[in-house]
C-alpha cells in the first residue's frame, strides 16, 4: 500500500483496473518500441480517523529521514536514472540506423577515462574528414586489466575508402591507421564487425549490445553518465500516445494486429504483475 498524507487527507494509490495506455515510438529504419502500461490514481481514504492519518503521516517522515531510507531511495534513483540512459542509447542506435559494430582498445595498459573520451573526439574529428556523415554511439569499457576501450554502433561505413590519387583504400585499415594516429605510444588497434545477410548483429541486436554496459557502469557503482557519448546529427523522436484500453488483451491485440508488414518481433516480455507489456519489433531479416 502506499499513502501519501497531503493537507491532513490520506490518499492511496491503486490500480485502474480497466484502463491500459499505449505508447509507441518510431525510431524509424523500421524499428517501433511499444509499451502497455496499467493506469493508476489516487484515492481519498475516507475510512481512516485524523489519528490514523497523523500516525501514518509520523511513519512518512520518519522514513523519509532513515539513513537506511535515504541510501535505498538514492540507489533506486541511481538505477532509473541508469535505465532510462541505457534506453536512449538503445534508441539512438535504431535511429541512427546501425549496422556495424566497430571496437577501439589500447594495446598498453591505458587506464584514464579522461584521456580515452579525448583520444576518441580526436579519433572521430579525423575520420568525419574521410566520412563526413560518420554517425556514432559509444560506451566506454574497462578491462579486467583496467584498460579502457570503446564500443562504437555505426553506421553504413563503406567497405573502400577513396585515397590519394584515386586509390581505393579499405576502410578497416584507415580507422585502424586513424586510430592509431590518435592512441600515439600507447598503441590502438581497431575491430570492425559489419552486418551481413546471415549475420544477426541487426539494429536491435547491436543497441541492446552497446546499452548494456550502460547497466554494467550502474552495477559497479560508477555514474553511468560517464560511460556513453554520441557523434553526428542523430536525435531522439517524440513518443506517441495510441489510446486506452479497458483490458491488457484488448491493448495487446491491438498492437499485434498494427505490426508493420514485413517486420518481426526482436523482443517481448510481460511483466510479472501482468501491469506492463513491452515488445520491439523491426524489419524481417529473412
Amino acid at each position: 500500500m502506499t499513502l501519501r498524507i497531503i493537507d491532513g487527507t490520506a490518499y492511496e494509490r491503486k490500480r485502474l483496473e480497466n484502463q491500459f495506455k499505449v505508447k509507441t515510438t518510431d525510431l524509424g529504419n523500421g524499428h517501433q518500441e511499444t509499451v502497455i502500461t496499467q493506469g493508476w490514481e489516487w484515492v481519498e481514504r475516507s475510512d481512516m480517523t485524523p489519528f490514523a492519518i497523523q500516525m501514518a503521516a509520523e511513519c512518512i517522515e520518519k522514513n523519509r529521514n532513515d539513513p537506511k531510507a535515504i541510501e535505498e531511495r538514492e540507489a533506486l534513483n541511481k538505477e532509473r536514472s541508469a535505465k532510462r540512459a541505457k534506453k536512449a542509447v538503445r534508441q539512438l542506435c535504431k535511429v541512427a540506423g546501425a549496422d556495424t559494430l566497430m571496437t577501439l582498445v589500447y594495446r598498453s595498459n591505458q587506464q584514464d577515462l579522461a584521456l580515452c573520451k579525448k583520444h576518441l573526439k580526436e579519433f572521430v574529428r579525423r575520420v568525419k574528414r574521410v566520412i563526413p556523415d560518420f554517425v556514432a554511439i559509444a560506451a566506454f569499457e574497462q578491462q579486467e586489466r583496467g584498460a579502457w576501450h570503446v564500443h562504437m554502433a555505426c553506421r553504413r561505413i563503406a567497405t573502400v575508402l577513396p585515397g590519394a590519387d584515386g586509390i581505393r583504400l579499405k576502410s578497416f585499415n584507415v580507422l585502424r591507421a586513424i586510430w592509431r594516429s590518435v592512441t600515439k605510444e600507447h598503441g590502438g588497434n581497431v575491430d570492425v564487425s559489419r552486418r551481413k545477410q546471415t549475420s544477426q548483429r541487426s539494429a536491435a541486436r547491436i543497441a541492446n549490445y552497446i546499452s548494456k554496459y550502460i547497466m554494467k557502469a550502474f552495477e559497479l557503482g560508477e555514474k553511468h553518465s560517464n560511460r556513453w557519448t554520441k557523434f553526428g546529427d542523430v536525435t531522439l523522436p517524440q513518443s506517441k500516445r495510441l489510446g486506452d484500453f479497458s483490458t491488457m488483451q484488448e491493448a495487446v491485440a491491438m498492437v499485434l494486429g498494427r505490426q508493420p508488414e514485413g517486420s518481426e518481433i526482436v523482443n517481448c516480455y510481460l511483466s510479472r504483475w501482468q501491469d506492463v507489456f513491452y515488445f520491439v519489433v523491426e524489419k524481417s531479416s529473412a
